[in-house]
């Protein structure tokens, strides 16, 4: 069964990239508010129990999303698509984060690379711009037909990070673009073999940060390694 799915400039997604916060900061408190996700959220909790021996806490985030049998990588993407109006109640705030500096760390230099895209459902794009409005997979392979031929995307990704290296599916050669990316969609000719095709070059990005974490009392311990530029709010 086909689906029409629409992308546009994704206003309402978290899309934060965390400019400007130290890592190294901030990562006992993610954890710490991880470990308060997980309690919720019992098929993350095993999975991050699972892969405790993969490289850091990045790498681990990047992993768990890559196994498509969890089903954490659809809840996810669902919740951030039109999340950030209601972020107190979004229930992957640690993983969105570790995620997204995952793929900074991997394409620090930024590297630009074309990618591709395909699927079962009918994409319509509204607007010279778009943006994923969540994470959004990709490869360096066209030839993956197996995802669909209804609609394909050329992608000139700038932000994207290859994480083959840790996929559960290397076969796939997996380029995770962030949903702050933006895109221009340019005119070009149909190279594949499906229905609908587009072609998007990045153009920059664009995003909304998050000025808010809620969590608990107790994960504050110490100063406010946000320096300000997150304020969190205590239950």
């Amino acid at each position: 069964l086909k689906h029409q799915i629409i992308f546009n400039v994704a206003e309402d997604s978290i899309d934060d990239a965390f400019t400007g916060l130290n890592h190294e900061l901030m990562l006992m408190p993610v954890l710490n508010l991880l470990n308060i996700e997980m309690h919720k959220h019992e098929v993350l909790k095993k999975e991050w129990e699972e892969f405790r021996d993969t490289g850091d806490a990045c790498e681990r985030a990047l992993k768990i999303y890559t196994k498509n049998e969890n089903n954490i990588f659809r809840e996810l993407n669902t919740a951030m698509r039109t999340g950030r109006t209601n972020y107190a109640s979004f229930g992957f705030k640690a993983l969105h984060y570790l995620i997204t500096r995952g793929i900074q760390q991997i394409n620090s230099k930024r590297e630009c690379t074309d990618v591709y895209r395909r699927s079962k459902d009918r994409f319509t794009i509204e607007g010279k711009t778009v943006r994923a409005g969540s994470f959004w997979s990709s490869s360096v392979s066209k030839d993956l037909t197996e995802y669909g031929k209804e609609t394909c995307l050329k992608i000139h990704t700038c932000h994207g990070a290859d994480i083959t290296f840790l996929s559960f599916h290397q076969k796939e050669q997996e380029v995770l673009i962030p949903p702050y990316e933006k895109f221009e969609v340019i005119e070009e000719k149909d190279i594949m073999d499906c229905n609908v095709f587009y072609s998007l070059t990045s153009v920059g990005t664009e995003m909304h940060p998050i000025m808010e974490f809620t969590v608990r009392k107790s994960v504050i311990k110490t100063n406010c390694v946000f320096k300000c530029c997150m304020k969190w709010s205590l239950n």
